[in-house]
């Protein structure tokens, strides 16, 4: 979900940094991939979303010159962007299945929860059989933000929800009697607590 109130959030709150309104698509954030890499270099099987030990590979930086992911080879990759989830919002990540195609398969870390800070990981397999160029810049996965509430939000909302209710139903009711009585001053001050108190809710259910 990536509605335009959403992609305000992602932008001003600086959810994705940095950001660039040309990768939004379909309800999805694409990442792009880092200049460095972590390049597999053990005999032993890789499995997927696993973190590579630090013995077991090496950083390249793939800016320099050409690097070609050979076929049966892996490499730990990360997205230039870095991700900020706020306490009430989640992420999905999606491997670009476009990649397929080149013999790649790119298997990203699924669920972010909120409040984490970083870059956004995947582990890249080379399944074909011919050498593939990662260049830096290049779509790698699609991001997916979902905001969340928990019970304590939803009750709390509730409540307010309730009260404002109340208050607006005594209000109005005082309102209409203060007309029949031509009690203007009572009127006017009473509209004006009215509306404050609309705006105040607006605002909090948004938040």
């Amino acid at each position: 979900m990536l509605d335009d109130d959403l992609l305000t959030k992602v932008k001003d709150k600086n959810i994705v940094v940095p950001f660039n309104s040309s990768n939004i698509g379909q309800g999805t954030i694409k990442l792009t991939l880092h200049k460095n890499i972590q390049l597999y270099v053990s005999d032993r099987p890789v499995k997927s979303n696993r973190q590579f030990p630090e013995n077991d590979c090496k950083t390249v930086d793939i800016s320099y010159e050409e690097f070609y992911l050979k076929p049966g080879h892996s490499a730990m990759i990360r997205s230039v962007e870095t991700l900020h989830t706020p306490k009430n919002m989640v992420a999905h990540v999606y491997d670009e299945m476009n990649k397929d195609m080149f013999g790649l398969k790119i298997s990203p870390v699924e669920y972010i929860g909120p409040r984490f800070t970083g870059h956004v990981r995947a582990l890249v397999v080379n399944h074909g059989s011919a050498p593939v160029r990662l260049i830096p810049g290049i779509q790698i996965c699609r991001l997916s933000l979902h905001e969340i509430f928990d019970k304590k939000s939803r009750k709390r909302k509730k409540r307010l929800k309730t009260v404002y209710i109340l208050l607006n139903s005594v209000l109005t009711a005082l309102i209409g009697y203060a007309v029949n009585i031509e009690n203007w001053p009572f009127v006017f001050g009473s509209s004006i607590v009215m509306a404050i108190l609309s705006i105040g809710y607006m605002f909090f259910k948004d938040d």
